[in-house]
């Protein structure tokens, strides 16, 4: 059975290690940030586990981390004023 999305078509599914490459996090480190809920939640199929892509390049686009980002950019425009 396929779950059309909000626009009708087949969601495009993603696992775990496509995500933390997006990410260019670890595999483990993706696992913690799903533990605390800071991920969009995955959808599980019988022993896998996927993430929706839609949802997840819509997460990117609304800042995923923003103290992490901030905190990175503040780290490199120190720098650049060294």
């Amino acid at each position: 059975m396929k779950m059309p999305t909000k626009n009708g078509s087949t969601p495009q599914l993603i696992s775990a290690k496509t995500l933390a490459e997006k990410l260019d996090i670890s595999r483990r480190t993706l696992q913690r940030l799903q533990s605390k809920g800071e991920v969009p939640p995955p959808i599980r199929l019988g022993g896998s586990v996927r993430w929706n892509l839609d949802e997840v390049a819509e997460w990117i686009e609304n800042g995923c981390f923003p103290e992490r980002l901030n905190r990175e950019n503040s780290q490199a425009q120190s720098e650049e004023n060294r």
